[in-house]
């Protein structure tokens, strides 16, 4: 662990870029470590301030509706891990609570941020599951859950700062619900408390029994869900996921009644363990959209001209690309201007992620490293004569539920071969 070269001055403008002007900021500030800190340990950040947001006084919320929003600033002044090497903290809380109860766990948030930087805590990444920690005002919850944040596109990360700077969301639990949520996962658990009912930012709810609650149904039914477990979740991701698994169902469908050799071509999912080691070997966060899509189907499927690729051939092509690239062999292309501030001009980037591929070397790839006025996550188009250039996709998602639309809106028939041919 060490310093990123991410100012505590960078990372207030991103914040009030990213949600507005905090309503209030806790500056906390370390000077040396406790006598009981081991000495080998690696130093935490000097400087930290806590952000708090709450709505507009305009909104006129309900009280069951308003919240506040705690975020950490300065934690990614320091390496945290070499998946995710700058994150900050975000801990939603529902309903009016008082300045001093929100101060003090505004205190605890900071101090849970630094905890990694002592041997006895993993760093942060989404899924994780946090044991024996607790909150002020979230009485009975020992636990914590953590997920990505952010409203879509997944992945959410701080505007205007560089390097890029993610945000991970802390949810309390209860220690029930955490030994539940480890079997099933985050997604499944944001899905079960979602069908009792139950606001997990609210920290006067009761547990969930979550072993009594089915997963819920996907279908036509999901993509209403997903705007719901967005707004009153607070797990973005989860909803990015869930309008996936929808997607797919209706593509699943549309193949199992048209085109029956698709729909046998479709790959099983990868397992959790097969997608970190994906994001290992490529060094880099899958975003929720695509790592929701691998779940389902690893590939291997014929889209129009192109072909949906298998993780190995995305690595394989990943691979060349980068290798061909570090070699110098791109030096010199020119990159249409097309993109200019869109999409990094270059013509090939280790941040790019190949989902599909035609019998020409055409590709369509995920950006994870997007120009200033770009989006993590968008899709970007690679001829191989011409390089590369945006997309109209903001996302993974995006891509996905075109192709879905032009099905269903008769674009493509089915040829002799069982394959899509476009009208």
């Amino acid at each position: 662990m060490g310093e990123t070269g991410v100012t505590l001055e960078a990372l207030r403008a991103g914040f009030e870029a990213w949600s507005g002007s905090p309503v209030a900021v806790s500056e906390m500030r370390h000077n040396a470590p406790d006598q009981d800190t081991d000495a080998d340990a690696a130093p935490a950040p000097a400087e930290m301030d806590i952000l708090y947001f709450q709505p507009q006084e305009g909104d006129n919320l309900p009280e069951d509706e308003f919240f506040t929003t705690l975020a950490t600033a300065g934690l990614s002044t320091h390496t945290m891990s070499e998946r995710l090497p700058r994150v900050e903290l975000v801990l939603d809380v529902r309903g009016r609570r008082g300045w001093d109860d929100l101060r003090l766990l505004g205190v605890r948030l900071a101090q849970l941020a630094v905890a990694p930087f002592y041997k006895e805590t993993p760093p942060f990444e989404p899924e994780q599951v946090l044991r024996d920690v607790s909150f002020p005002l979230f009485a009975g919850m020992d636990c914590a859950l953590v997920t990505e944040w952010g409203m879509y596109p997944p992945h959410e990360q701080l505007p205007q700062v560089d390097p890029p700077v993610y945000l991970l969301s802390i949810h309390p639990i209860y220690a029930d619900e955490a030994d539940v949520i480890e079997r099933v996962g985050a997604l499944e658990a944001a899905r079960r408390f979602r069908a009792a009912g139950v606001e997990w930012d609210n920290p006067d709810r009761p547990p969930a029994r979550l072993d009594d609650l089915p997963p819920l149904p996907l279908g036509p039914q999901a993509e209403s869900d997903v705007a719901h477990v967005m707004e009153k979740s607070g797990d973005a991701a989860a909803g990015v996921v869930m309008a996936i698994e929808d997607t797919w169902w209706a593509i699943e469908e549309w193949y199992r009644e048209h085109a029956p050799r698709l729909h046998a071509d479709l790959g099983t999912g990868l397992s959790e363990e097969q997608i970190r080691a994906l994001e290992e070997r490529l060094g880099l966060l899958l975003p929720s959209d695509y790592k929701g899509s691998l779940r389902l189907h690893n590939g291997d499927v014929s889209v129009n001209d192109y072909h949906y690729l298998r993780a190995d051939v995305v690595t394989d092509v990943w691979d060349s690309l980068t290798k061909r690239s570090e070699e110098g062999q791109f030096v010199g292309r020119e990159v249409d201007q097309g993109g200019a501030g869109i999409i990094q001009d270059t013509w090939w980037h280790r941040g790019w992620i190949p989902f599909l591929e035609d019998s020409g070397g055409n590709m369509f790839c995920i950006d994870t490293v997007p120009a200033a006025e770009g989006v993590a996550g968008q899709v970007v188009q690679i001829e191989i004569g011409a390089g590369p250039f945006p997309t109209a996709y903001p996302s993974f998602l995006a891509w996905l539920r075109e192709y879905r639309d032009d099905l269903y809106r008769g674009k493509y028939i089915v040829d002799e071969d069982g394959l899509l041919q476009e009208v």
